[in-house]
């Protein structure tokens, strides 16, 4: 039997799953507790992907988009994109108006930054545009937790 062969039937999730517990036993070893719920969870969410994708997978979810035109879709993406990033920078921005806090305004526009997301995930026909949208995602929970590191150089404070 070819090695090569053996390798590519192994599946990415499993090799994930494995990282993760060996990430799990890890912190626990050298005693991160304040992390271990952090990487139990993570092991937890990969185990859960792996039941539910061997189980549901046949299946196929329809969602009932509302249908526009596709040149219409694609402006009300631009749009939504455009806004998002508008409301992303502003955030940034409401940073400085407080000492040590972070203001109403701040959570109003990452609010406002995470119902885009959700209205713009209805529009996802391709899949670049997901990719787009866990990029937009990812780039949020970055705000959300750097804004920390911003704000309370020292450690002084609490996490969202």
């Amino acid at each position: 039997m070819d090695k090569r062969n053996y390798f590519t039937k192994i599946k990415p999730e499993y090799i994930i799953l494995v990282l993760l517990a060996a990430t799990c036993l890890a912190v626990y070893h050298l005693k991160y507790f304040e992390y271990i719920l952090l990487s139990v969870s993570a092991f937890a969410g990969a185990l859960l992907f792996i039941i539910f994708n061997r189980f549901f997978a046949n299946n196929e979810l329809t969602l009932n988009s509302p249908q526009l035109s596709e040149s219409r879709q694609h402006t009300l993406r631009l749009s939504l994109s455009i806004l998002f990033f508008i409301f992303y920078g502003l955030s940034y921005l409401a940073l400085l108006q407080g000492f040590y806090t972070k203001t109403v305004s701040y959570y109003v526009f990452i609010a406002l930054c995470a119902g885009l997301i959700a209205i713009d995930i209805l529009f996802v026909n391709t899949k670049a545009q997901g990719h787009l949208n866990l990029l937009k995602s990812f780039l949020l929970v970055l705000n959300i937790t750097l804004s920390n590191q911003i704000l309370f150089p020292y450690g002084i404070g609490f996490p969202d």
